[in-house]
């Protein structure tokens, strides 16, 4: 029975992570394309290659070892849900009770809860500062392997990782170095080996780091408001380093506030506002509350609110889509969707907005170096097929609301002539 009270916590985390992922977040293009770069490596194709994928690839290999028992969401987000658990067993062995403070924050935040690169980076943020935190004798090779493969999953975030252990050395704490690099060596050699025998190692630097100029200009869905908020947690944050400045922890979670960069929206905004919440945490003691029981009432409003939300908009259960059958949908988001997936299926149409052909994300940087040319290109090998564009997708790249490559979308408005209207989309066709 003690033990069944000590696993307690993990086993109503592990629920509720798969619970908020299945059926209280909509879905949304991010989540599709996390599950469509992991699935296609399933199906044997190459990233960089045979699709576009701008990450780096650690976190979409990682992700496909579900699909090899069971090639649907559901799979995947039970396996994200104990990636998830499994950080709070490290949370907690750094933290104590004030672990799950982190929880709630987490719960109410959600997006570190979710699967994705974005996220899975924290959870490596964790284990980092765990390892810096114990007293492990190879913590410094695990800690060079870890910090290569937080570059390996999101690689404008990773890299400052190896900024904490620069400071400890000025912090005399002396770190060995020698085992860190060749712990940074050791996921290095192995990507280098499969990029060179999947000749696959031009596309990566194309996409993963010469892409980036030409993405950090397209800033997509830019919130004033949320700038300003970011631009008061550095200042904060700052201001509460400077109290316990040599915290190691505080570091880390300064480093990854990157993850902000360069997209500069809301939705971004809600992970940093979590990892905020984490160093006002480690930084200072909550007194007089009663942790545990804070955390099962926290629990217990998240469910009811979730469930009520369901029950008022309850669609078809489990539905028809393929891979997401168990992914909770509103019905009208489901009656939508059917519509769409039938007419794509029975006019053989691109949508320009979601997938062409090879480049996957048809998203300003994306690609690579001078991305537009990529994509109108691929777009003259297709003059046979009609496109479908958002009725809304002009305004949206004229108010800077997404990352849609404009130029493509220019070749096809002064090259296609549209031919009909379908629900929210225009279709369009090559002008012969």
């Amino acid at each position: 029975m003690k033990k069944f009270k000590l696993l307690l916590p993990y086993i109503f985390l592990f629920f509720i992570t798969l619970f908020l992922i299945m059926f209280c977040i909509r879905v949304n293009m991010d989540e599709l394309w996390n599950y469509g770069f992991s699935y296609a490596i399933r199906l044997g194709e190459i990233p960089y290659n045979d699709f576009n994928m701008v990450l780096t690839p650690f976190y979409p290999f990682l992700m496909t070892i579900p699909l090899l028992i069971n090639n649907s969401y559901l799979a995947y987000s039970i396996f994200y849900s104990l990636i998830i658990t499994g950080s709070f067993y490290f949370i907690k062995k750094m933290y104590g009770d004030k672990s799950y403070y982190i929880i709630i924050l987490a719960m109410v935040t959600y997006e570190y809860l979710l699967p994705s690169y974005n996220s899975f980076v924290i959870v490596l943020m964790f284990l980092l500062i765990y390892l810096e935190l114990s007293k492990n004798k190879q913590k410094d090779l695990l800690i060079g392997i870890l910090i290569m493969l937080s570059i390996l999953t999101k690689q404008s975030v990773g890299i400052l990782f190896i900024i904490p252990t620069i400071l400890l050395i000025f912090l005399k704490e002396k770190p060995n170095i020698l085992k860190r690099i060749i712990g940074l060596i050791i996921p290095s050699i192995i990507l280098f080996i499969y990029l060179f025998f999947s000749h696959s190692f031009k596309n990566f630097i194309d996409q993963c780091f010469l892409g980036l100029f030409d993405f950090s200009g397209n800033a997509s869905n830019f919130d004033i408001i949320s700038l300003i908020i970011f631009i008061v947690v550095i200042i904060l944050s700052i201001k509460i380093i400077k109290k316990n400045p040599k915290d190691i922890t505080n570091y880390y979670i300064l480093c990854s506030y990157s993850l902000f960069i360069p997209t500069f929206d809301a939705r971004h905004l809600i992970l940093i506002l979590f990892i905020f919440g984490v160093l006002i945490i480690n930084n200072y003691d909550i007194k007089g509350i009663n942790t545990k029981k804070t955390y099962y009432i926290a629990l217990g409003i998240f469910l009811l609110y979730n469930s009520i939300y369901i029950m008022i908009n309850r669609g078809e259960y489990p539905n028809k889509i393929d891979h997401l059958e168990y992914k909770f949908m509103e019905k009208e988001v489901l009656d939508y969707s059917y519509k769409v997936i039938d007419y794509v299926k029975n006019n053989d149409v691109i949508i320009y907005d979601q997938k062409l052909t090879y480049l996957d994300l048809v998203n300003h940087g994306n690609h690579g170096y001078n991305s537009s040319d990529k994509i109108i290109k691929e777009l003259k090998k297709y003059k046979d097929k009609k496109v479908m564009i958002s009725i809304n997708l002009k305004k949206e790249i004229d108010n800077n609301k997404t990352q849609v490559d404009r130029e493509g979308y220019e070749y096809i408005i002064n090259n296609y002539d549209r031919v009909a209207t379908f629900e929210d989309y225009y279709i369009y066709e090559y002008r012969k």
